[in-house]
Order: structure tokens, then sequence, then C-alpha cells
């Protein structure tokens, strides 16, 4: 998928080209077909995955 998307390897990919990925791999059919919803979905992934992390690291003691 990372070719397809991107045309790199996915160790090459920035933290938003994973997260297409990732979210294109759910749904091959329907993200590739229309990809301003693939861009939607990549950007709440990433927004999610820092505000988790954001999150980790106020709880620590």
């Amino acid at each position: 998928m990372s070719q397809r998307l991107h045309k790199k390897p996915i160790t090459e990919l920035s933290e938003y080209e994973i997260a297409e990925v990732v979210v294109a791999c759910r749904g091959p059919t329907r993200y590739l077909r229309d990809r301003e919803i693939l861009k939607r979905h990549s950007e709440d992934l990433v927004r999610m995955t820092r505000s988790s992390e954001a999150e980790q690291f106020t709880s620590l003691p």
C-alpha cells in the first residue's frame, strides 16, 4: 500500500503518510476511490495518536 499511495517504502514515509497507509488498508476500495475521505480519516488518526501520546506523558508521576 505504501508503494501504491506514495511510490516509496514505508520506512521512508512521514507520519501523515503512514497514517494514510494504515487507513487505506482498512478499506482499500473505498479509500483509494475517494482520496478526500482518506485524507480526512488520516488526519483524524494522526490527531488521535498525538493526543494519546500527550496524555501518556502528562499522566507520568
